[in-house]
């Protein structure tokens, strides 16, 4: 029987990490972390969007593509798309959703509503959107 720790969820009680943690050699600077939080304008696929500072990773480029890849094969087989984004950050999947997979609905959620209204505006998409509330 297989027990996992509800701290690591992994069978020991220990985190076992194989990769060492680089030590910084100047601890006067602090390292720079890989994830962007400023505001800045991004493009991803053609798309231009704001971060302000909503979470955003580059590296999910790939996962952001075959979500929308597999939603528009859903719309083919279904002839609809229903599309909920809960954790709508910068937005830039749900604007695919919208614009590359042809998403019949969408309900997207933040945390702060003023920002996801701004987006939506700078990505042409507003016209699609009804707000509830």
């Amino acid at each position: 029987m297989l027990n996992l720790t509800p701290k690591t969820l992994s069978p020991s009680s220990f985190l076992f990490n194989p990769i060492p943690i680089p030590q910084n050699p100047n601890p006067k600077f602090l390292t720079q972390s890989r994830l962007s939080f400023k505001s800045e304008y991004q493009t991803e696929r053609g798309h231009e969007f704001e971060t302000d500072e909503s979470f955003f990773r580059e590296e999910s480029a790939t996962g952001r593509d075959l979500s929308v890849l597999a939603a528009s094969l859903s719309k083919k087989s279904k002839s609809k798309l229903r599309v909920l984004d809960a954790l709508y950050s910068c937005g830039i999947q749900s604007l695919q959703f919208l614009v590359k997979a042809e998403a019949d609905f969408m309900l997207t959620n933040d945390t702060n509503e003023e920002y996801r209204r701004t987006n939506l505006v700078l990505k042409g998409v507003s016209e699609r959107v009804k707000e509830d509330g």
